[in-house]
Parts: structure tokens; C-alpha cells; sequence
């Protein structure tokens, strides 16, 4: 083995590293970091264990919503009490007093005929039930939305609803023929305000309507009469009939307004629709979440459609539901304040989940506290609703729900305030005892002397030799 003359020796005992200077400033700083950060652990495994420091990760619509700027609720216009509808349907036939029709057929650069008559076939069959509906009246109203609501079960008329059913029958399929035959000498008798090939447009669409009505619609009608099975056609007839209604009952929505009479149709479809669908399948179909500033300024864009919000509910109530066919027996109430907004947003829900606050039962018992929920609702916009505030009549979106998106919160608050337990004290002095056992060791185990290096005595022999003269 040759010899290193340069000092660059193997020999640990030149390496050694010597032991720290403990009265030296920058070794004293260095353990009172060490100590520092011990403490600092035990302070983050503290905050750690409390439920509501994780809440975040899921708390509904995730992360830190931007504050929204904040808008006078205050319903100041009387001339807004009746805005917000979605305005006059588009007429295919000339009004009472023999006024120009209001509706134009589309341009026809479209592709195929079929597709022309899309949106002026909506608008007809628009117009022409809002003018059946109307002519029913109240009784024979409701005896036929019955119909239509034991059709879409699948189960017979109700006894009272039959016994009544040929009468409605007969006076909607004469309705029906009266409309489609004035519409035929409106577009026909034109002086020439339509061009040959809208005036064709029209005609398909007339003659769409009359196929409606004998080949789905008359068929369904009668079989309900009988109290016949609907079969698979008159199903889809049945179900095309009800989108046209449920467009028709949102029409007669108008925003800054209370409850009104006009507006029941609408608030009971909405509910049977939450109803049947589970809270999964509405989320599903939700068009994403919204925020205070969207409904509020935006009401006609978002009427009908299914939304998300999430906030913290602050106060709730039950309330008993008017006398209806749907099955509608009662609703919870709850004021919600979104994130990032100052005004409420108004939620009426047909269930709440298990463990949630039973406001129900709480009113039954005269209290009402204030609530403190952190939850998700997924509904369908109905309107801008006007409701009396202790300064003055405010305005707030309101949106039917079937059930809030809640997580149980832990009981964090009532173990803050009791005295940590035995088993914590144990937990935190052993493992403080552990981590400061293992840091001595560590620092042992950097300090220690190494053992002096063993040399071949040989090896001790030659350097002696080498040394000498």
C-alpha cells in the first residue's frame, strides 16, 4: 500500500469531526430551532385533530368563493312587481279582434322542411293550450291535469275525475279543431305578408298539430276515460303534451312578486319533478353552480332549470302545503347565505336528510334557533320573490329543492369546551417523550468520538523506518 506524503491520509483521526461548541451563539440557535420546531408539531397535531380545521376539503362547492358585489334588494318600482314573465306567447291565429298574427315563420335557408317548423310548431302548440287551459276553468282544470297526473303513474282516473272526463274531452277536442281551423284561414286567406314558402311552413305545422291530436293525443284521452293502460305511443304523446303545460305554467311565473294564484301550476309540476328523481340524478342534471348576483339579475335565463348552490343555512322552518293532487303534503323553509353574499337566498325542500336540524319538530315545540349549516342545494329556479324584511319589502331568489347535500357536522364545539381527556394527555407527553428520546440519540449519534483508527504494526514499523535518517 503506498503512502500518502500529501496529507491526504485515510487516518479518521484526522478527520474526525469535533464535538459541537454548546456555549457558542450559533450552536444554541441552532437547538433552540430544533426545540422550536418540536413545539411548533405539537401545536399543528393539536389543530389537526379538531374536525372543523378539515371541513374544507368537503365542504360543497370548494374553495374560496370571490365576495359579489353587493345590490340593493329593496323592491323600490311598483312597475317591476309584473316583469320578469317570459312574455307574450307568439299567436299562429288572428285574437278576438281580428288583429294580424304575431308570429312570422322562420327564415327558410334551413335544410329540410322539417326542421323550418321546429320552433313555429312550439309556438303553436304554446298558444294553443294556453288558450285550452284558459277555457276550461278552475273545476275542469284541475280534473283534467288529474288525468294527466294518473296517466303519467299509470293508474286510473280517480272516480270523480272519470265520472267528468267525457265532458273535458269533448270540449278540448272542439277547442282544438276551432284553433286548428281558424289558423288554416289565417294562413291561407294571407294578403301577402307571408312568402309561398312560409305560408308552406305554416301549413306543415297545422297539419303537424292535427296528427298530434288523431293519432296520440285523442287516442290517450279516451283510453283515460276507460281506464285503460296507455300504450307505449300514447305514453310519449302524453309526456310531449306535459312539456308544452309545464312551459305554458312557467309563462304565468313573474318575478318581485309574492305568491300568486296563477303561479300554483308551476310550483307543483316543479316539486312532482323533484319527487321523483333522486338527489343524484339532479345533480346530474344540473346546469352547475350558481351565485347570488346570477339569479338574482338573471332570473328569466335561469327559471325552470335545475341549479346548485351551497352556503350556510342561518334559519329554517316547515311549512303545511295547499291543497293539492300532487302528493305535496308540506315543505322546509331555509334562509341560506351563499358564499361570498350578503342576501339570502330562499330554499323550500320537500325532505331533509337524517341528522340534519328537524326545524319541523323544533316549531312544534315553539323554538326556532339559529341555524348554522353548512349545505348544498340542487333545485329549479322559480323566481325573484318579494318578502317583507323588518326595514322594508326585499327581493331573493327563490328555488325549490328536494333535499340539502349535508355532512354531519362533529360535535367540535361541545369537546372544545371540555377539558382535553386522559387518553389525549397520554398520547401527547409519550409522544413528546419518543420524538425527544430519538432527537438525543440523534444528536449522539453526531457527536460521538470515533474510536481510534487500528494500523497495521508493520505499517507503524515502515513509517518509523522512513523517518529516520
Amino acid at each position: 500500500m503506498p503512502l500518502d506524503f500529501q496529507g491526504s491520509s485515510n487516518d479518521r483521526r484526522i478527520r474526525r469531526k469535533p464535538p459541537p461548541d454548546y456555549l457558542s451563539r450559533r450552536t444554541q440557535y441552532r437547538i433552540f430551532a430544533l426545540v422550536g420546531s418540536l413545539f411548533l408539531i405539537l401545536l399543528l397535531m393539536e389543530q389537526a385533530r379538531k374536525p372543523e380545521n378539515w371541513r374544507w376539503i368537503w365542504t360543497v362547492g370548494g374553495g374560496q368563493v370571490p365576495a359579489e358585489e353587493d345590490v340593493d334588494t329593496r323592491l323600490r318600482a311598483p312597475s317591476d312587481a309584473i316583469a320578469g314573465g317570459a312574455g307574450a306567447s307568439p299567436l299562429l291565429i288572428p285574437g278576438e279582434d281580428g288583429g294580424a298574427t304575431g308570429a312570422k315563420a322562420p327564415d327558410t335557408g334551413t335544410a329540410t322542411p322539417s326542421r323550418e317548423t321546429v320552433a313555429p310548431l312550439r309556438h303553436a302548440r304554446h298558444d294553443l293550450w294556453s288558450r285550452l287551459l284558459e277555457s276550461l276553468g278552475d273545476e275542469n282544470r284541475v280534473l283534467f291535469l288529474t288525468g294527466l297526473k294518473a296517466g303519467r303513474d299509470e293508474e286510473p282516473l280517480p272516480p270523480d275525475t272519470q265520472a267528468k272526463w267525457p265532458p273535458i274531452e269533448e270540449q278540448l277536442q272542439a277547442g282544438w279543431q276551432d284553433y286548428v281551423n281558424k289558423a288554416f284561414l289565417a294562413v291561407s286567406q294571407d294578403s301577402g305578408s307571408l312568402t309561398d314558402e312560409e305560408k308552406r311552413s305554416w301549413l306543415e305545422v297545422i297539419d303537424c298539430l292535427k296528427r298530434e291530436w288523431q293519432e296520440g293525443l285523442q287516442g290517450a284521452f279516451q283510453g283515460l276515460g276507460r281506464g285503460d293502460k296507455l300504450s307505449a305511443e300514447q305514453q310519449a304523446a302524453v309526456s310531449s303534451l306535459q312539456e308544452t303545460l309545464d312551459a305554458v305554467f312557467l309563462d304565468a311565473v313573474r318575478d318581485n312578486t309574492v305568491f300568486r294564484t296563477a303561479e300554483k301550476d308551476a310550483w307543483f309540476r316543479l316539486f312532482e319533478q323533484l319527487q321523483r328523481r333522486d338527489l343524484a340524478d339532479l345533480r346530474r342534471a344540473s346546469i352547475g353552480y350558481v351565485g347570488f348576483l346570477q339569479l338574482y339579475k338573471q332570473p328569466s335565463e335561469y327559471r325552470g332549470k335545475l341549479v346548485t348552490v351551497s352556503g350556510v343555512v342561518r334559519m329554517g322552518y316547515y311549512r303545511e302545503a295547499p291543497k293539492n293532487f300532487y302528493g305535496i303534503d308540506g315543505y322546509y323553509v331555509f334562509w341560506l347565505k351563499p358564499a361570498g353574499a350578503k342576501s339570502p337566498i330562499v330554499i323550500y325542500c320537500l325532505e331533509i336528510p337524517a341528522g340534519f336540524p328537524d326545524v319541523a319538530k323544533l316549531e312544534r315545540e315553539r323554538e326556532r334557533p339559529q341555524l348554522n349549516e353548512e349545505a348544498e342545494f340542487t333545485g329549479f329556479f322559480f323566481k325573484r320573490w318579494a318578502y317583507r324584511a323588518q326595514d322594508d319589502t326585499r327581493l331573493a331568489p327563490l328555488i325549490l329543492a328536494k333535499t340539502p347535500r349535508w355532512e354531519p357536522r362533529p360535535d367540535a364545539n361541545r369537546a372544545a369546551d371540555q377539558p382535553p381527556s386522559v387518553w389525549f394527555w397520554t398520547a401527547l407527553l409519550g409522544g413528546t417523550g419518543v420524538f425527544g428520546i430519538g432527537l438525543a440519540l440523534v444528536f449522539f449519534w453526531l457527536t460521538r468520538r470515533a474510536p481510534p483508527p487500528e494500523f497495521p504494526l508493520h505499517m507503524e514499523f515502515l513509517e518509523r523506518s522512513e523517518e529516520m535518517p
